[in-house]
């Protein structure tokens, strides 16, 4: 009997260290998901607090469609109300063809896509990627195109601020 209550005693102090280490592994554990949970709660509040304004996107397409797809030279009327006197200044509207009417320009773009950048309540940086292709002469170029535009929100309507073209 004595061996009994010996066999007994050794196991539940074997359950007692078994289940001692268990607890601790365990503290451990919560306390390592506690550090990442308040990880991802900061990197949330953080996003949060970014913002994008989606609607800059659509004048700022009408704006690439406007000057970067024409017939001979880019319209002034088609782009005044989609920029603000400051990016006016960075556009030509004159022709493009510098003979008296006999060559043919024609500029399209295809594939246009528009990326969103750093914001506040009236700015918007925005990037966008297309095609050019240009005819001159019957002769057809295609080239890729890219645009970073900062938008401005003037009396609740946006508009092209500034722009840099690469192609």
């Amino acid at each position: 009997m004595k061996k009994y209550v010996i066999g007994i005693g050794a196991i539940a102090a074997i359950l007692i260290i078994y289940f001692v280490v268990q607890n601790n592994q365990l503290k451990s554990e919560v306390s390592q998901y506690k550090e990442k949970a308040q990880e991802l709660n900061d990197y949330i509040a953080e996003t949060e607090k970014q913002m994008m304004n989606f609607e800059a996107s659509d004048p700022a397409k009408s704006f690439i469609r406007s000057y970067f797809d024409f017939t001979d030279h880019p319209e002034e009327e088609e782009v005044e109300g989609l920029v603000t006197s400051k990016a006016k200044e960075l556009l030509d509207f004159g022709e493009v063809s510098q003979s008296a009417g006999e060559d043919d320009v024609k500029a399209e773009i295809k594939d246009l896509n528009v990326y969103y950048g750093d914001a506040t309540n009236n700015r918007q940086e925005l990037f966008a990627t297309f095609t050019s292709i240009l005819t001159y002469n019957d002769e057809t170029s295609e080239k890729a195109s890219y645009i970073k535009l900062d938008m401005l929100k003037e009396n609740d309507k946006w508009k092209v601020d500034f722009f840099e073209f690469r192609q």
